[in-house]
């Protein structure tokens, strides 16, 4: 096992404490894999590290038993990642006085308890990851006033409470945003839409409510303007990720949505009441994946949807879709996925299909199509999971 820095490796051998030349040779980083000895790693890097900043990286399933608190000694570090391991016991509270800190993660463990609210004393933190613990109670306020953050991910716990509503105001440079699978109650704040760096938002699997809405939580109004709330997101123009699957919206596909991030790579308004046609506006997209299924869309699909060049995955299952198959489809040369089942299309198979020869999923059953199955679609040689047809 060797210890990695921007000196030459040192040997490292199992013993009770690290070689004394760790704390003279790195300038940088540090690679940990140390099991169990902790508290031999903060004697000799509190005592003898001359770096100005430095990290800790461990995250190798090794590590056990409870954080030391005599961590909060290093006050030069600026990054601690400790992912990935069987930690258990509390987050320190003493973590606060690491001010020079900038990214944190502690994912992936059993630690339990609540956030302590003196991390909100790091006014430099840029990165926190507290996902998939056993993490209780809420999110401290003192968290959501570091104006440096650009993502926080604590997903997968068991926290409560609600988000504060001005979120998009006091961290403004949020990129990543996750609090999902948790227990979060109240509305989700609109002024999301103020943190215009936002790629991902990801509120999945809580309790929340309110007409900024994310995918499966007890949310839309069922009022016919209910995704009206599209058009603030406008000002996030480097959001990547929109899913809204799981709701209760009743409303039509407002034309705003054309006015979404040329970043967007994924729109996902499945498994809700939406109505209406396909509108027009999406043409303006240049997303990779479109999930509309299990809706009330009606009308034909529109042949504009042939000039979405970007698209992969093309899924309108479960609607009321009617006429036939756009063969401008056939334009969208990286298609993997194509699912149009469960309509009323009818028609011929646009022998244009063949050439999407990137398929690998195809169903158009459950419609009224008619016509022999053109030998392009059937000759695309990585149609190799599924074929549906009938």
């Amino acid at each position: 096992m060797n210890i990695i820095s921007s000196s030459p490796d040192l040997a490292f051998n199992p013993g009770p404490r690290l070689p004394n030349a760790i704390g003279v040779g790195c300038s940088y980083s540090l690679l940990l894999c140390l099991f169990n000895w902790w508290r031999a790693l903060i004697s000799s890097l509190g005592d003898n590290f001359l770096s100005p900043k430095f990290t800790i990286f461990s995250h190798f399933y090794f590590l056990t038993g409870m954080i030391p608190i005599e961590l909060s000694s290093l006050k030069k570090l600026n990054h601690l990642s400790l992912e990935l391991n069987n930690l258990t016991g509390f987050i320190p509270a003493s973590f606060g006085n690491l001010l020079s800190l900038r990214g944190i993660s502690l994912a992936a463990n059993n630690i339990r308890g609540t956030i302590p609210s003196e991390l909100g004393r790091l006014t430099n933190l840029v990165f926190i990851s507290l996902d998939v613990n056993n993490l209780t109670g809420t999110i401290p306020s003192s968290l959501f006033n570091i104006s440096t953050i650009t993502e926080f991910w604590a997903a997968a716990n068991r926290l409560t409470g609600t988000l504060p509503a001005n979120i998009g105001l006091t961290s403004p440079n949020l990129q990543g945003f996750s609090c999902a699978n948790n227990n979060f109650q109240g509305e989700i704040p609109g002024s999301f839409s103020n943190a215009s760096q936002l790629q991902i938002l990801e509120l999945v699997t809580n309790m929340l409510t309110g007409q900024f809405n994310i995918e499966n939580n007890l949310l839309g109004t069922n009022a016919t303007d209910d995704l009206s709330f599209i058009t603030s997101l406008s000002n996030c123009t480097n959001l990547q990720i929109l899913g809204l699957d799981f709701n209760n919206f009743i409303s039509e596909i407002p034309s705003t949505i054309g006015n979404l991030s040329d970043q967007l790579n994924r729109l996902s308004l499945a498994h809700n009441h939406i109505s209406g046609i396909i509108p027009a506006a999406i043409e303006s997209l240049a997303n990779n994946a479109l999930y509309l299924e299990n809706n009330l869309l009606s009308g034909p699909i529109p042949s504009f949807m042939g000039k979405l060049r970007n698209l992969q995955a093309l899924v309108l299952k479960g609607n009321k879709l009617r006429g036939q198959i756009p063969s401008s489809l056939g334009n969208i040369m990286l298609l993997y996925l194509i699912d149009l089942s469960d309509n009323k299309l009818e028609g011929n198979i646009p022998a244009s299909i063949g050439n999407c020869e990137k398929l690998n999923q195809l169903d158009f059953s459950q419609n009224n199509l008619i016509g022999p199955i053109p030998d392009s679609v059937v000759s695309i040689f990585s149609l190799s999971l599924v074929l549906n047809l009938s």
